[in-house]
């Protein structure tokens, strides 16, 4: 087992493996400042109740368990959920564990996803990107202010979340379906050339509304509910797809742009 505090720096033109157990004590702050090619961890676990910072690249790969019960993982680099082939693998998140994407940092999504393993929060307020053409489903607590760009494949939300203001940015042939328990709000801007899927459970609490200014193609509901005693404005366009199940009971749902009833 290995016990993590202050700051690794040098330059990686190898590999640099972090497996087995690693810990961060309380109140102890551990950060990776490696130039070159980073962190890879391969298995293993990296846990205890203090902070470890990644300030360059920390990389996931292969199907082997890896687990992040640590008090706060934050990511002001590059963290990269994968390699690019899709592993179907996953990082289990537990023990009241924080992983936070800052502003400035960038998750790739590229062959393995978070999982829900126990109490956990995903919060991103940087950019969280899925590459790779297939499909990645989350199954995690995900808090979001930031932006999603989806490039290629399919992002799917399916746990339960928090979308605040943000930007959602699809590109053509791609898709972002929030398919999980959405508690919604702000503004949501960013542009869709592919598909914004917003099913599921959709709450917009009292007193709080939730805009729609996304450009391209908008918000598309194929199924789950808008729910809660909020408002949700619709300024771009919101279209109404498919032949599943589709229930609107929020108090105040305002079109000010396109409502499309059916997709032709």
């Amino acid at each position: 087992p290995g016990v993590l505090s202050g700051t690794l720096s040098g330059n990686i033109q190898g590999t640099f493996l972090l497996n087995g157990t690693n810990s961060v004590a309380a109140s102890t702050t551990a950060t990776n400042a490696l130039a070159g090619t980073g962190i890879l961890m391969e298995s293993g676990t990296i846990q205890g109740g203090g902070k470890f910072i990644n300030e360059t690249i920390f990389t996931i790969n292969t199907n082997a368990a890896k687990y992040f019960t640590i008090g706060l993982f934050q990511n002001k680099g590059t963290f990269n959920l994968g390699m690019g082939t899709n592993i179907n693998n996953v990082v289990y998140l537990s023990n009241s564990t924080i992983f936070e994407n800052s502003t400035q940092g960038v998750v790739n999504a590229q062959g393995i996803t978070f999982y829900n393993n126990g109490a956990h929060t995903v919060r991103n307020f940087g950019t969280f990107k899925k590459l790779g053409d297939f499909e990645e489903d989350f199954n995690s607590f995900f808090t979001n202010e930031g932006t999603f760009q989806v490039d290629k494949g399919t992002l799917r939300l399916n746990g339960t979340n928090i979308l605040r203001t943000g930007t959602f940015n699809v590109a053509e042939g791609a898709i972002l379906d929030l398919g999980g328990s959405n508690t919604i709000s702000g503004v949501w801007t960013g542009e869709v050339n592919g598909k914004l899927f917003l099913n599921g459970t959709n709450t917009v609490a009292e007193n709080i509304t939730i805009t729609n200014q996304i450009l391209g193609n908008g918000i598309t509901m194929n199924s789950g509910y808008v729910s809660g005693a909020g408002t949700f404005l619709n300024k771009s366009i919101f279209t109404a797809g498919t032949n599943g199940s589709k229930y609107f009971t929020i108090a105040n749902f305002e079109n000010e742009g396109i409502f499309n009833l059916g997709e032709g």
